[in-house]
């Protein structure tokens, strides 16, 4: 006796087809799939390329505006010891007009005080990754809190890598690095501050949340503060814009 074939019934044959089509789509979906996330990795890096350009054509530009005002504020220093060399009012006004500029943190200057530095924990010491990494890592935050402290403890001219801290400096996080006066600063933050270096010395280290440095001591940060007898401090060289405060005459209100 022959075997007896079997011939699939028309309900089967059409589960069959749309399995078939169920395939063929799949395949292809996967293989639209495939070619937007290529399309989106390559988006996504011109588009990081473009910023990184974008970053690197500012800083050249703001680094060129920064030189010309050191030229104009050296010029006019020039001109300011002359003014100071004659005497009556024309010496009293340049001054007084020095004294304003080392208030504006527009001089160099000098004095005793203290060393605040700050670091992201070692990547060999940390215990997680990912999005838990950020506690990790000094922030913006920790820096303006410190910037805080000095102030309290009585500190007259602050600097933060080099960059000195004045009424519109900004701090703030960019990435994994900080900017200062729109300038990158990264790991290890070096804060240095010119005051009395006792009461500089016990803001830091006053308890949070007057201070964030005890807080990043406990947690095993690298953070370290040493008083000074004697620290040098770099002038502002941004410029002071105001767009709406204005000037009060004497008189007028």
């Amino acid at each position: 006796m022959g075997m007896k074939k079997f011939h699939p019934s028309q309900k089967t044959r059409n589960y069959l087809a749309i399995a078939f089509l169920c395939l063929i789509s799949g395949f292809f979906l996967a293989q639209s799939m495939n070619t937007h996330t290529i399309s989106l990795n390559k988006t996504t890096a011109q588009n990081k390329e473009d910023l990184i350009a974008s970053i690197r054509r500012y800083q050249s530009s703001n680094q060129e505006l920064e030189q010309r005002i050191k030229r104009l504020r050296q010029e006019l220093a020039a001109r300011q010891e002359k003014m100071a060399a004659n005497p009556g009012q024309m010496g009293e006004m340049s001054r007084e007009l020095e004294e304003k500029k080392v208030l504006a943190g527009l001089t160099k200057v000098s004095g005793p005080g203290v060393v605040v530095t700050v670091a992201d924990i070692d990547p060999g010491q940390r215990s997680l990754s990912g999005p838990d990494a950020e506690n990790f890592i000094v922030h913006d935050g920790d820096l303006v809190n410190i910037v805080y402290a000095l102030r309290r403890g009585g500190a007259e001219a602050i600097a933060i890598n080099g960059q000195r801290v004045v009424s519109t400096s900004d701090i703030r996080c960019g990435g994994s690095i900080i900017l200062v006066n729109r300038h990158w600063v990264g790991s290890p933050f070096k804060i240095e501050a010119i005051g009395d270096p006792d009461r500089l010395y016990a803001a830091v280290t006053a308890e949070y949340p007057l201070s964030i440095y005890p807080v990043l001591k406990e947690n095993k940060f690298p953070v370290s503060i040493e008083k000074k007898k004697e620290i040098i401090l770099p002038e502002y060289n941004g410029s002071y814009s105001f767009s709406y405060a204005k000037p009060v005459k004497e008189g007028e209100r």
